[in-house]
């Protein structure tokens, strides 16, 4: 899990769990499994909330999204003070996609 990031340098915690690697997710407040894909998302979020500077609040991971009349779970959504998605983003392994960033604005 090696490969480089086109993000600047996150801080992560990690931590030991049943022998299995885990990452603290700033945004849901917990430890999770650190696979390539969470190594992907983690840097995002840090990118996010420490250098674009949205709140972790309006920030939801791994949540289901409705698209053109279908549900879909996103990796990231971000959300305006409305609470209305402003970006959705799908992360992806570094060795096929650094990651697949999708915007879309949900107006009336």
């Amino acid at each position: 899990m090696s490969e480089q990031l086109n993000l600047p340098e996150a801080k992560l915690k990690y931590k030991d769990t049943n022998n299995k690697l885990t990452v603290f997710d700033i945004c849901r407040s917990k430890y999770v499994f650190f696979t390539p894909e969470e190594k992907v998302r983690q840097y995002f979020l840090h990118y996010l909330v420490f250098h674009l500077g949205y709140p972790k609040s309006m920030i939801a991971v791994e949540k289901e999204v409705k698209l053109n009349g279908r549900l879909h779970r996103a990796d990231i959504i971000v959300y305006n003070k409305l609470g209305v998605p402003i970006v959705i983003i799908e992360c992806k392994i570094t060795y096929i996609r650094e990651m697949v960033i999708t915007r879309r604005d949900y107006g009336n």
